[in-house]
Parts: C-alpha cells; sequence; structure tokens
C-alpha cells in the first residue's frame, strides 16, 4: 500500500479551489484543508448520476451524485491504497499543516 502524499496520482487540492472550499466554524471563514487532495488514478470512476457500478472494477472505486451535479471526494495525505505507485519525490508532511 503507498500513502497518498507519495503516490504519483494524488495532487493537493489548490487553496481557491471553489470546488473544496468550506465553512470552518472555528475561524469564521472558507478555507480548502492543507492537507486534502484529490487521486487522478483510473480505478477511480465517477458513476454520474445513473448509479451505473457497471464501470467500476471488482478493486475499483466508484462514487455517484445523485442530484445530477457534480461529485467530488478527496483524500487526507495519509490515507493510501493498494493502487498507490510511488512519485519521484515525496510531499513532506509538514508542508500540510500551512
Amino acid at each position: 500500500m503507498v500513502l497518498c502524499r507519495n503516490c504519483k496520482f494524488w495532487e493537493r487540492i489548490d487553496k481557491n479551489d471553489e470546488n473544496y472550499i468550506f465553512w470552518n466554524m472555528e475561524l469564521e471563514k472558507f478555507i480548502v484543508p492543507s492537507h486534502i487532495g484529490r487521486c487522478l488514478n483510473e480505478k477511480f470512476i465517477y458513476a454520474g448520476d445513473l448509479m451505473d457500478w457497471s464501470d467500476v472494477d471488482l478493486d475499483g472505486f466508484g462514487y455517484i451524485d445523485t442530484e445530477g451535479r457534480d461529485a467530488y471526494f478527496g483524500t487526507g495525505g495519509l490515507f493510501g491504497c493498494i493502487h498507490g505507485e510511488l512519485r519521484d519525490t515525496a510531499l513532506d508532511i509538514n508542508d500540510f499543516n500551512e
């Protein structure tokens, strides 16, 4: 298993990406947490709003949106999976506390 932060398929979410922004009640402002990223591996399948799971492999991950809008998911840098492939340079976990 490879941790997301060490995987070539994972990228951190840009702090200005409005698709991942949320209201932080403690800080009283909208933020994108610095430890959140997205997986670009082809094993992650958006099954659409029709709940069509036929394209999801036995070892894959499928996600849907039942309201017909875009669906998003994020993972923390310490999440990992069996499909990870090591990137050339691992991200420093200390960078996740910005």
